[in-house]
């Protein structure tokens, strides 16, 4: 037969393990319940159609934003909320189930704060700070020994043929034929005989032809 005593520290050892379990759960529970914002942005500004990257925002550019907030596995009901929007610090807008935002990138603030508050949601005010990095547009050129092409990246413009290519050769304006607006054949007929021509002596600038 156990003796009393025994039986009083096993009842009691275990409801401390309960007790343990339940406050573990109740922790695990809350710290799961915790909502979760999903805050996505893009930029249309121009990349090369075979580009899988993100395509970065520049100065200049049209950045959109959208969020959404996960509450217990599901996209929680936002429409009648009020929600607000902070860039760079400054107010942008605010309304009732705002989700969805667009501004234009300032460079001269660096990378972009975002900062959005949804008000009284369950009785708490939830904000979320997001980042967005600026880059610059840059050329990259391939090919050679005559042909080459040219490939736009993160220009404030919708399609190619809104920028406007100049091309020299090794300091040379070029008299080649362009067939399209990022391939150039270069004429080497002025150049010295057995002078080589790479992407490294292909000068080009690209402005914007508006």
């Amino acid at each position: 037969m156990i003796p009393e005593y025994l039986n009083v520290k096993a009842i009691g050892h275990s409801l401390m393990l309960v007790s343990s379990a339940y406050f573990l759960f109740s922790a695990l529970a809350t710290a799961q319940a915790v909502p979760e914002f999903m805050v996505t942005w893009k930029s249309d500004n121009y990349a090369p159609p075979s580009y899988q990257g993100k395509v970065m925002p520049v100065d200049g550019s049209k950045i959109e934003v959208a969020l959404e907030l996960i509450d217990g596995g599901k996209i929680a009901n936002l429409s009648g909320l009020q929600i607000s929007w902070l860039i760079n610090n400054d107010e942008l807008k605010s309304g009732i189930g705002l989700k969805n935002i667009s501004f234009t990138a300032n460079g001269r603030r660096g990378d972009q704060l975002v900062e959005v508050t949804i008000k009284n949601y369950k009785g708490v005010d939830l904000e979320k700070r997001l980042d967005i990095p600026l880059t610059d547009p840059e050329l990259v050129i391939i090919g050679g020994p005559t042909i080459f092409e040219v490939f736009p990246y993160f220009f404030n413009v919708k399609n190619i043929n809104e920028l406007i290519i100049s091309w020299s050769a090794n300091g040379r304006p070029t008299s080649g034929s362009v067939e399209s607006p990022t391939a150039l054949e270069v004429d080497t007929s002025s150049f010295p005989t057995n002078s080589e021509i790479s992407s490294d002596f292909i000068q080009l600038r690209a402005v914007h032809s508006l």
